[in-house]
Parts: C-alpha cells; structure tokens; sequence
C-alpha cells in the first residue's frame, strides 16, 4: 500500500488547528514532546518539521521509522469557521507500505488525531449533520 488516510474535525479555526502541529508549546503540552522525540501512548516518535504551508499543510518526517506524516489541513465548509478538517497521510518515500506496517501506522495516526481531536472537542465527534450547528460560524 502506498499511504495510509486518516482524519478528524476539530473544533477550532485553521489558525490554530495549524500550531497544534507546529508550535513547540503545543506539540509538547499534547504530546509530550522532548528533544525532537514526540510520544503517542507508549510509542516514541522522532519528529522533524519538514515542511510548512501555512495553514494548508505541515509535513513531518518521523526520522525513527522513515515515514512521512503530512497533514492537510482545511475549514470543514465555506461557513464554518470553527470547524477544521485535519486529513492525515502516512507514507514512505520510495518503498510505500508493507502490510505488516499498514495497521501499524494506521493506528499511530488514529492516535495522533485522536489526541488532537480529544483536546479541542472533549468527547465530541462532530459529525456531518453538526456542520449546521451555530457554534461553528464565527464572523460569516
């Protein structure tokens, strides 16, 4: 397999939703990041920041296991400024995935997400149908 999706809403603006990938503060406070290591669960990540589009994209490159993690990042509708997709891909360079590695990673980038998702939503999964809820439009 090539790459690996996976993705979440959080309840946040693209701005901020974008410095929870790329701000030191942040990626320590829900990640415990120390020395360019970033823990998720019991699973230890070396991370490198490769790349930044400003709230659009964050690239990481996990030095440890050679895979790149690269989050697309985009408001979940024209009118929901405080609904923000984050789409995760999971990759390596030139070999893809192997199948034993497949569940792996796609469960390390659920938990990622899902550390994300459970920071800026408690317990909320916010589903299609909330897209319409008045909380999400900020100054449209």
């Amino acid at each position: 397999m090539k790459f690996i999706r996976v993705s979440t809403r959080l309840y946040c603006d693209i701005y901020e939703a974008y410095r929870a990938l790329t701000a030191d503060r942040r990626l320590v406070k829900y990640f415990n990041l120390e020395d360019e290591c970033l823990y998720v669960g019991e699973r230890e990540l070396q991370i490198n920041i490769s790349q930044k589009e400003p709230y659009q994209k964050v690239e990481w490159t996990i030095v440890n296991e050679g895979v790149k993690a690269t989050f697309h990042i985009m408001q979940c509708t024209a009118k929901t400024e405080y609904c923000t997709e984050v789409h995760l891909m999971l990759h390596k360079q030139n070999t893809g995935l192997t199948e034993p590695e497949v569940e792996k990673w796609r469960l390390i980038g659920r938990d990622l997400l899902e550390v994300l998702r459970e920071h800026y939503n408690k317990d909320w999964v916010i589903s299609d149908e909330d897209l319409n809820r008045g909380e999400f439009r900020g100054s449209f």
